[in-house]
């Protein structure tokens, strides 16, 4: 091996190292409150819709609201952050989501709760796509799928943290005058706030700003990012617009927006369900945080199959097909020690595939139509949110249980599997993919 192979070995090697640590573990902590921040609404719910007077649908609405505003301002948000810079603007999303989950404590009734959650989705809307649309900047292809993986672990980790801590908050009833739900906004949205400080100043907004890199390892990102760019850039389209009509990304916001309502649906009542088979409050929010324990685990594993993978829908179909069994089988099992079993199948396949999912986006785009791409698939995403708890609950209050809804939403998993792998019909002009070994 050439002394000018290990040189650039190295710097790839360093640079790589470097940039995981610095950056990974920032926009991590991000998500992780990012997560606790939605699923603290179910978690919350067992106790506050008696306080607040709210009906299942009620609760259900406040639920679904949330993601109006994320769909709205998607978009837009990704590109303010193409034009602004990651640091600045992932800053803001965290701060003002802080701030309004931090007022959503003092509600009184279902028109104020419903105003904040709308509100919630406004201001942390892009940060997800926009973390995703920034280590698509940071790191090659070879690498990404791994770091997405980092990232989307936060998830998981987030409702397995935010399981306890809802229990533990859950039972602070009258400490300094309020109630648990309320502290469990208000533990939610501080933290966010003071990272969002944080990310101000400590995320650089590429590789050529950040000074804790060696001119050699600036120079391995410079030139190894550029050349993939310049790989991509002559098959994919390039502008916003264009990306908005391109038939991948349609298929793929598609798929991605009915298997996001399922998610939310899952996450949403999952601590309902656990309770109407007997468990009380805090058992429920302990027992709810199981399937996300199992997601961690599997969400790595994904991560590294992104990595090598040689078709990725054929894999998002895959788990695809999975959760649907576990959602199915939770109905089946409902009111019994087995639909908890089900719901661990079915959370930690669902989380699992987004590693590979999101993986397939910077194959065939980059720049400004990559960041599009991002919001665009993701704001389905929001649209599902919205529409999944929302149809989930009405179904509930109009049979009295959650099978029919699982069931239903079982068969939207699967068909989100096949539009997935309808998608994979227009990559033809993708970027090569490596075989999997």
């Amino acid at each position: 091996m050439s002394a000018k192979c290990i040189h650039e070995r190295s710097a790839e090697e360093t640079g790589l190292a470097k940039a995981v640590w610095r950056i990974v573990p920032l926009c991590f902590l991000g998500l992780v409150l990012s997560f606790l921040d939605r699923v603290c609404l179910g978690f919350a719910a067992v106790t506050m819709n008696a306080d607040l007077g709210l009906t299942q649908a009620d609760f259900a609405f406040a639920a679904s609201v949330f993601f109006a505003g994320y769909f709205l301002f998607e978009i837009p948000s990704n590109l303010i952050l193409v034009r602004v810079g990651a640091p600045l603007w992932l800053g803001r999303i965290m701060i003002t989501w802080g701030l309004v989950t931090c007022a959503t404590a003092f509600v009184t009734d279902a028109g104020q709760l419903h105003a904040l959650r709308f509100l919630l989705g406004v201001a942390e809307a892009g940060y997800a796509p926009g973390i995703l649309y920034y280590f698509a900047q940071w790191f090659p292809k070879a690498h990404r799928g791994k770091v997405f993986g980092y990232f989307i672990i936060a998830q998981p980790i987030g409702a397995v943290v935010g399981g306890p801590i809802a229990a533990a908050l859950l039972g602070l009833d009258d400490a300094m005058g309020l109630h648990g739900w309320q502290w469990l906004f208000v533990v939610a949205g501080l933290p966010a706030v003071v990272l969002g400080c944080v990310l101000l100043f400590a995320l650089p907004r590429s590789p050529g700003q950040a000074k804790w890199l060696t001119p050699q390892e600036r120079e391995w990102f410079a030139n190894t990012l550029a050349e993939e760019r310049a790989a991509i850039d002559h098959r994919g389209p390039a502008s916003a617009w264009s990306t908005l009509r391109h038939p991948r990304v349609i298929l793929l916001a598609i798929g991605y927006g009915a298997f996001a309502a399922c998610f939310w649906c899952v996450v949403f009542f999952l601590p309902q369900i656990i309770s109407a088979a007997g468990a009380n409050a805090v058992l429920a929010s302990v027992l709810s945080t199981a399937p996300y324990i199992a997601a961690c685990a599997l969400t790595l594993l994904a991560g590294s199959i992104a990595n090598r993978a040689r078709r990725l829908e054929a894999w998002s179909f895959a788990f695809a097909a999975v959760a649907a069994t576990g959602l199915a089988a939770m109905g089946l099992l409902l009111n019994s020690p087995g639909s908890v079993v089900a719901a661990v199948i079915a959370v930690a396949v669902i989380l699992g595939v987004l590693p590979i999912f999101w993986a397939i986006i910077p194959q065939f785009l980059t720049g400004k139509a990559a960041a599009t791409a991002f919001a665009f698939v993701n704001s389905f995403a929001a649209l599902g949110g919205f529409v999944g708890p929302m149809a989930f609950g009405l179904i509930a209050a109009d049979t009295g249980d959650y099978a029919l809804g699982l069931w239903v939403f079982a068969g939207a998993a699967l068909a989100s599997g096949l539009v997935w792998q309808a998608s994979s019909v227009f990559a033809r002009d993708a970027a090569p993919e490596r075989a999997l070994h």
